[in-house]
């Protein structure tokens, strides 16, 4: 780990750096993250609950690669394991931030149907991709246990000096106060249901024949509820996330 501005100097040879970032631990992450609105990719992974696995809290930002689409053939990963083998990979102490750059994104359920048949009941009416993955080479860490904040990264293609200067911009996001956005600029949302009272009743009906006939122990009976909605999603995630 690196704890001064003459090991930060330093590390700027090394394809993995790790340097405390206090303007960082000083926000939440939540608030941090406005700072990097401007960029693409903008990723937030907030842990929110007290345990072991909630440790951890991440922001990123401008992905190197972004891959939209699981790879033909066999292996639907075999293109996500090309793209984080460009990172290098060497890890440094236990105490280190688990996560100090990577593949962010999300894997669909219905990714699942690569591996195994399974029924499609659903209607694709979202046209997402059932993969999608960005590659991100910086991350800052921000550890609940300590109140901490790190600033990671983690050379492409053996690139020091890239790197380099993509955490030179992370750093110099911090040097002025930004203002969180106002979490009340968001439009009242009108839901409607994609399941009414009646249809709810049946499908429940039709649950507990299953398992009164012991082809199923356990369901999820889920519905959509559904609003339109052309702003921008940030000022929403925030209401939503801080109330």
């Amino acid at each position: 780990m690196i704890h001064s501005p003459e090991a930060r100097s330093a590390a700027r040879t090394l394809p993995v750096v790790l340097e405390p970032l206090p303007a960082a631990a000083a926000l939440r992450p939540i608030d941090a993250a406005e700072r990097f609105r401007d960029l693409p990719g903008l990723a937030l992974l907030e842990s929110a609950r007290p345990g072991r696995n909630a440790r951890w809290s991440y922001l990123t930002a401008d992905p190197v690669a972004v891959l939209e689409g699981p790879a033909p053939g066999a292996d639907p990963f075999a293109e996500a394991r090309r793209l984080v083998a460009r990172l290098d990979a060497r890890q440094l102490s236990s105490t280190a931030p688990p996560f100090l750059g990577g593949l962010v994104g999300y894997l669909s359920y219905d990714l699942g149907r690569r591996f195994e048949r399974i029924p499609s009941i659903a209607a694709d009416d979202q046209r997402l991709p059932p993969l999608r993955l960005a590659l991100h080479d910086w991350v800052i860490a921000w550890d609940r246990a300590t109140g901490d904040a790190w600033l990671g990264g983690r050379a492409i293609d053996g690139d020091v000096e890239r790197l380099d200067v993509r955490l030179a911009d992370v750093r110099a996001r911090f040097a002025d106060a930004a203002s969180p956005s106002n979490p009340t600029d968001v439009t009242e949302l009108v839901f409607e249901s994609g399941l009414d009272r009646r249809a709810h009743r049946l499908g429940v009906g039709r649950i507990r024949g299953a398992i009164a006939d012991g082809e199923l122990y356990q369901a999820n009976l889920t519905r959509r509820l559904e609003a339109p909605f052309s702003g921008d999603a940030w000022p929403l995630y925030r209401r939503l996330r801080t109330g």
